[in-house]
């Protein structure tokens, strides 16, 4: 009776185990999936997807049209569907590569909590561009496109273009190109020097640089690493004077005003080089009687 039981209970647990053997086989981590999908479609989401993501698509009803064109991407993640079909959207011409890509980026450099703010200085694709160039390259400058923005080897820029850049006549030297509010100003600061009369030496000024692209600064060979330069921002000019600054009315008057019209002197060893900062911030700067290079 005794040998019967035992081998009634072996039996029973065999069987037990059989049926979860099949059952476990048998099991479609997608049954609750609710929308159709082909075979192929079925295969490459469980191959793709882990059961937490699985259960992610499942919970939230994530239509297969969503994540399916990106999930054979490297570096894909089930969680950021919604931020790359929002890029797509906004920049048809990304691959899905590229979308992924553009993300992963974002995420090792600047953690998990990507800043909109990235968004309002560059376009996608001068920060795509760039890290492929350069995949070493450490974080971008959020705020590139601030009028206090300071670049420099540790304060990067990459292939970052002013989106608000206009062709300025000064009237003095060759046209040059700022950014908008910064051109308006320069003219309205020149219109003041020619209307003060203690200026008698206007006719030696030459306005010669203005904005200078990552391209062309990489060309005169002066960065190796595209976004390390001033002149990218649009934001600074350059003059000369044919007497020389000592002997020059326009110079000091500059000195003297310039902070009115939201322009520094860049630093004491380019006394050439003014900055556009805004009115606000020149006028701190001024008082303080330091450049824009020594208030960083």
């Amino acid at each position: 009776m005794k040998e019967k039981r035992i081998l009634f209970i072996l039996f029973t647990l065999l069987i037990a185990l059989t049926c979860f053997v099949h059952m476990n086989r048998s099991y479609d981590p997608l049954s609750r999936y609710p929308y159709e999908i082909t075979p192929a479609e079925h295969e490459t989401i469980v191959s793709h997807l882990d059961a937490e993501a699985m259960e992610y698509i499942i919970e939230y009803a994530i239509g297969p049209e969503y994540f399916m064109p990106y999930i054979n991407c490297n570096h894909f993640t089930i969680y950021r569907i919604m931020e790359y079909s929002a890029l797509q959207a906004a920049v048809p011409s990304l691959t899905a590569q590229q979308t992924v890509d553009y993300y992963h980026t974002m995420e090792r450099l600047y953690g998990k909590d990507i800043n909109d703010q990235l968004k309002n200085s560059y376009y996608v694709h001068e920060i795509l561009d760039y890290y492929r160039d350069y995949p070493n390259a450490g974080p971008l400058l959020i705020d590139a496109a601030s009028y206090t923005a300071y670049v420099d080897v540790n304060h990067l820029v990459g292939y970052y273009v002013p989106k608000d850049l206009v062709t300025l006549e000064t009237g003095y030297g060759q046209p040059i190109v700022l950014r908008q509010e910064a051109a308006d100003n320069l003219n309205n600061m020149l219109r003041a020097m020619e209307a003060d009369e203690t200026v008698t030496d206007m006719e030696n000024l030459s306005i010669i640089q203005g904005y200078l692209s990552y391209q062309t600064l990489y060309d005169m060979a002066s960065t190796n690493t595209p976004g390390t330069i001033d002149y990218q921002l649009g934001l600074s000019f350059v003059f000369d004077i044919s007497t020389g600054l000592p002997d020059s009315k326009a110079y000091y008057w500059m000195l003297a005003h310039a902070y009115e019209y939201g322009f520094v002197q860049y630093s004491k060893e380019e006394p050439y080089h003014f900055r556009y900062v805004t009115k606000e911030e020149a006028t701190k700067i001024h008082r303080a009687l330091k450049t824009f290079k020594e208030v960083q």
